[in-house]
């Protein structure tokens, strides 16, 4: 069988969607069939479109905004009100609702997110009094933090969109490219420049995502990173 792509409208929550459809052809019967990779494929361009045109928070992000607090995946449901597994379904990929979407980006800011704690009650004793410790420690960073931002000025906003392959901008992947392509390749800047391009830009091709979430622009010798 026969790998191919073609452009199709595919429907989620009532709306119309267009992808880069793709599936196998068999060359005798002329029937197409997908994999379970495939399926997931298709459907991760329809969800990247939604969560971009609602500004819905990426699997990525969720999982980022646990992280910081320390808690599981359960916990964390628990403490926002969720369903046992949905925090965790959230991560895998499953597209939040509107509502629990905006609960999730009000968790990011750590002063909401004591609120939340303080009003949920799920939390007590020694728990709750090392989580609020630690959520103190980021509004102090928070606070103290440098205006001037790197990672920013490089990469530009850090919230996920077409232009970024639906990642979360990250200077340390960008990093690691680039030490991966010069250790193996040692190449001039002008052609550096064009593997990050396509590397990221394959692994779009391929997963539906970038690797590093870099932004990029067209210049005379070809792709280069926007900033």
């Amino acid at each position: 069988m026969t790998l191919k792509r073609e452009t199709r409208v595919m429907l989620f929550r009532k709306k119309e969607y267009t992808v880069h459809y793709h599936f196998y052809l068999c060359d005798e019967s002329g029937d197409q069939f997908t994999s379970s990779e495939l399926d997931e494929m298709n459907l991760v361009q329809v969800y990247n479109q939604y969560r971009d045109e609602h500004n819905l928070p990426f699997p990525e992000e969720i999982r980022e905004i646990r992280q910081i607090y320390g808690l599981s995946a359960a916990k964390m449901a628990e403490v926002l009100g969720l369903g046992a597994n949905t925090y965790r379904n959230y991560e895998q990929g499953e597209v939040p609702s509107e509502s629990n979407a905006r609960l999730i980006q009000l968790a990011q800011n750590p002063e909401e997110f004591k609120h939340i704690i303080n009003l949920s009650g799920v939390l007590q004793g020694k728990p709750q009094k090392k989580l609020l410790e630690k959520i103190e420690h980021l509004i102090d960073r928070k606070k103290n933090a440098a205006q001037f931002n790197l990672e920013e000025y490089l990469l530009g906003s850090k919230l996920p969109d077409e232009y970024t392959g639906y990642t979360k901008p990250s200077l340390a992947k960008l990093n690691e490219m680039v030490i991966f392509f010069a250790g193996q390749l040692r190449p001039w800047k002008t052609s550096l420049n064009k593997l990050l391009f396509y590397a990221d830009f394959l692994n779009f091709k391929m997963t539906g995502f970038s690797i590093s979430g870099t932004r990029y622009c067209a210049i005379q010798m070809g792709p280069v990173p926007d900033n």
